[in-house]
């Protein structure tokens, strides 16, 4: 009489194969992934330059408000030029579209009742009643992105010539950065 031994068909020799390849691969990325990482530049601190990290929390709440309104005057904007108009939305239009910052509400106390105007193609500059309170700050519409600009306590109101960023940096105003300084 013969005795023959059957192994079980339960996929435990396949297991060990595929678990083998696996933490090979693994093994292979982790000892290459130092070489395949990108170097970022270190991002020396710019004077021209201000991260949302920096900014009192009402600033910030300011800032968050002003993207928002940023989203708006683009689709004001844009609802404009389909019309045939090419006109950028006034600081009324704005205040009547209730509009924060832009209308006078109880925010709009809070935040240092700045006063807007249009002073360029989707540039609107905001100067606060009381300049101890908040800032004067820029907000530049014209790209899809925003540019929001901060006057420094020194800081000069720019001429609409100086509406360039390389100008207002020489006037004293600082640009937000809405990423993280680290």
């Amino acid at each position: 009489m013969t005795i023959q031994t059957v192994r079980p068909n339960d996929g435990t020799h396949e297991a060990r194969w595929v678990l083998s390849a696996i933490i090979f691969v693994v093994a292979i990325t982790a000892l290459l992934m130092p070489f395949n990482q990108h170097k970022q530049k270190s991002n020396e601190y710019n004077e021209s330059y201000i991260y949302t990290e920096q900014l009192s929390t009402l600033t910030r709440a300011f800032i968050a408000d002003l993207k928002l309104a940023h989203e708006e005057i683009r689709d004001l904007h844009s609802h404009a030029v389909m019309q045939g108009e090419h006109a950028w939305p006034t600081p009324h239009q704005l205040e009547q579209e209730w509009l924060t910052p832009f209308t006078q509400d109880k925010t709009w106390h809070r935040y240092g009742q700045h006063q807007w105007q249009l002073i360029g193609d989707g540039v609107y500059l905001g100067v606060p009643d009381n300049s101890e309170l908040a800032p004067s700050v820029l907000l530049s519409s014209i790209n899809q992105t925003s540019a929001i600009w901060l006057a420094a306590a020194e800081a000069k109101l720019p001429k609409p010539e100086d509406l360039v960023p390389n100008h207002l940096e020489n006037w004293g105003w600082k640009q937000v950065l809405l990423t993280s300084s680290r």
